[in-house]
This record gives C-alpha cells, structure tokens and sequence, in this order.
C-alpha cells in the first residue's frame, strides 16, 4: 500500500502539490478565522445560591437552608448534579446543568425552584442567585482585621459592609462581593407587663 502510494505521488507530482498548496491555503485561511484565547471557554452551565443568614452556626446553616435549598433543587428539568457548602453564617450550593442546555433558561428554572424553597427557610434568609461568571473566574478571599483590638467586630462588620465592599463592586471585573462573620447591631424593644394593684376596703383590685 505504502509503495503505491509512494508510486502515485512521483508519477502525479503536480497534482501533489497542488493539493498540498490548497491544503495549506485553507488551513492558513481557517487560522485567521479561529478566535485565539489563553483561556478557552469551557463553562458548563452552572447556578449558584447564596444564602445569608447572620447568627447561624454551619451546623444550623446546613440543616435550616442548605437542606432544603438541596430538596427544592433536586430534580429540577436539566439538573445533573447539585454541590453545597455550608460554613457560619452563609449557604452556598451549586446546580450543574447539562453541556447543551441554555444557561438563561437554567436561571429561569432555578428561579422558580426558589421561590417554592423560601417558605421552607427561616424568616429573613432570602437566597439569591449568584451573577454569570465563566469558571475561569477568581474567588479572592480578604480578611479585616483589627491589630490593635481597637475595633469591635460589629465596627468591622459596618466598615466591610458600607465602605469595602461598596469599593470592591466599583473595581471593573469584580461581579459580586459577599460578607461573611462579624457582627450586626440589633435593636431589641422589650415590652413588660405593668402590674399595679390598689387595695381597697372589702377586696383587691388587680
């Protein structure tokens, strides 16, 4: 097979080449057409919740929000595999989606899941969606940290909410930012009951 083919390509030498010169001519033209990456986009469709809930420990988390986020998740159309973290004060899961579903479509569906999901958690744990993001994509961790001890954790917790991460979101690239630990300041109202008695000539009077 090798000797004929060896045979075919001195005996058809122009032919040769020219197919040679067309070959080489479509790749180059195929080269300029190809988009050039460093990083080529292979983001399957993901959906990620995020659920806040200040005060809870990642015990709780995971019991209260994580589980039923997971049980409302679960068997949503396209849905092949869902993965959750739990940590203090915050629920993260992920639904991975099929490689030829739409990702659009994929939030729409997960929407609609969550809003059947929020009867089930505890009052004022809101999940939201996280924002499109290619998978290539940097999770950057930042700690705030008061050296001298002179900063309580709920001023901490003021300064990353409404100084640091109002700063973060204006910096271009960064979708989303997320504040987790630290403390919140709470008004509580505490309504006693008032007893006055009168005694009076021939019983008591409440």
């Amino acid at each position: 097979m090798l000797d004929r083919l060896i045979r075919f390509s001195i005996e058809h030498r122009l032919a040769v080449v020219l197919l040679a010169a067309a070959l080489l001519g479509f790749g180059a033209l195929e080269l300029a057409r190809r988009p050039v990456d460093i990083f080529p986009d292979l983001n399957q469709p993901i959906v990620t919740i995020l659920a806040e809930a200040h005060g809870f420990a990642p015990e709780e988390v995971e019991t209260l929000i994580t589980r039923p986020l997971e049980s409302a998740l679960a068997g949503a159309p396209g849905v092949e595999r869902i993965r959750s973290t739990s940590q203090e004060g915050l629920s993260i899961v992920r639904a991975d989606f099929g490689w030829n579903t739409d990702l659009y479509r994929d939030r729409q569906v997960i929407q609609e899941r969550l809003q059947l999901a929020r009867e089930n958690l505890p009052p004022g744990v809101v999940p939201e969606m996280a924002p499109v993001s290619s998978i290539t994509g940097q999770i950057l961790d930042v700690g705030l940290v008061s050296p001298d001890g002179s900063r309580s954790l709920m001023e901490l917790q003021e300064v990353a909410e409404w100084t640091v991460r109002r700063r973060l979101l204006a910096v271009r690239g960064v979708s989303q930012v997320v504040i987790v630990g630290g403390e919140r300041k709470q008004y509580k109202v505490l309504a006693g009951l008032l007893s006055v008695v009168f005694r009076l000539k021939g019983g008591m009077v409440l």
